[in-house]
């Protein structure tokens, strides 16, 4: 399985086909209706495909998260009433109806040129001859202030935004990178021991912060902001950030915890400590972006997770780069074999034959 997608990444001689589109369909349905005083159509609700796959998202974290109670939120909403509880939001729709249908008019002005810029920093970091076709689906009224995927899709609150279109592209940028990624990068399996999964995580996540790179946007927009001070702050702190990480590994190694690697994400892969890991993966991508080429980077990704790290402590020597504590280092040879090593060996030597 490997070799036929390090084959795809060194050998395709097709450029990365890559199609984003900005849907605002959901997103206008849901503003006509509020405070509109109409009769609402359950049966069209509950067909709805964008409906469905908010409802199936968060029902899994909430048992309250049901199409009963979206259908009965969305009749109070009509009404200009807040529902009560009021667990989809709309109370914030309601109140903000008219900056969101202008916010909705500004991203519908602009759908061409964001899905080209999207389009454009995903097809960076894809190797030739990978293909996607998604959407990035604006909903209101969600559970979350935030996002999430299905299949190629990614689903973005709007009013979470507040009007922040550029914080908004790189936003589905970072997250659609992650539905491009699954179309190059192997999958662990079930059984996999938790450093690869952690591993694996870190790959993903840092490659998409790159891909996405906030501290290169010019916006004073409120999730740009926030997004920018992230990345500070991790800046700031990228030695202690290294040093945590191989603590983390130190403790997944030793602790007889079942839920370590659970705690290791808490720590490092959430927005609950500003996410150090991811800042650790993006130093690394672009260490070995740096060391190797882009076309050894995007083949290393495609192999066994722990070679990408393996390759990195040969790129932390050439680029001056942070190095990885023996933890990580030992848990990454524990994981390598003889065929994940020949495969990475292809990756970086067509670096060399450029």
């Amino acid at each position: 399985m490997f070799g036929v997608l390090i084959a795809i990444a060194i050998a395709s001689t097709d450029a990365p086909s890559i199609s984003v589109r900005i849907d605002t369909k959901f997103a206008r349905e849901v503003l006509e209706e509020v405070c509109s005083g109409q009769t609402i159509d359950e049966h069209a609700i509950r067909a709805s495909g964008p409906a469905q796959i908010m409802v199936d998202h968060f029902h899994q974290f909430r048992a309250d998260f049901t199409m009963d109670a979206y259908v009965a939120a969305r009749k109070s909403a009509a009404q200009c009433i807040t529902p009560a509880p009021d667990i989809f939001r709309f109370g914030e729709v309601i109140e903000r109806r008219t900056d969101l249908e202008l916010e909705l008019d500004a991203i519908e002005s602009q759908e061409s040129e964001i899905a080209s810029q999207i389009e454009a920093m995903l097809s960076a970091y894809t190797p030739d001859g990978v293909t996607h076709d998604g959407a990035a689906m604006l909903m209101l009224a969600t559970p979350s202030c935030g996002g999430w995927s299905k299949g190629a899709d990614f689903f973005v609150d709007v009013p979470c935004l507040n009007g922040d279109s550029a914080g908004m592209t790189y936003l589905i940028a970072h997250e659609t990178y992650h539905a491009v990624q699954a179309s190059f990068m192997p999958s662990v399996a079930a059984d996999a021991a938790p450093a690869a999964e952690i591993f694996a995580d870190i790959i993903r996540e840092g490659s998409a912060s790159v891909v996405a790179d906030f501290s290169a946007l010019e916006s004073d927009g409120a999730y740009t902001r926030l997004s920018q001070r992230i990345l500070t702050t991790n800046e700031r702190r990228m030695a202690a950030n290294y040093d945590l990480f191989n603590m983390a590994f130190f403790y997944l190694d030793r602790a007889r915890n079942a839920d370590r690697a659970d705690q290791i994400r808490t720590i490092g892969l959430s927005g609950l400590f500003d996410g150090p890991f991811y800042a650790v993966g993006s130093a690394m991508f672009r260490a070995i972006d740096a060391a190797f080429g882009r076309e050894p980077l995007l083949c290393l990704m495609t192999t066994s997770p722990e070679q990408f790290f393996l390759a990195y402590e040969k790129a932390a020597e050439a680029t001056d780069s942070p190095a990885l504590g023996e933890d990580v280092l030992k848990s990454a040879r524990r994981l390598s074999t003889k065929q994940s090593r020949a495969k990475a060996a292809e990756c970086l030597s067509a670096g060399q034959a450029e």
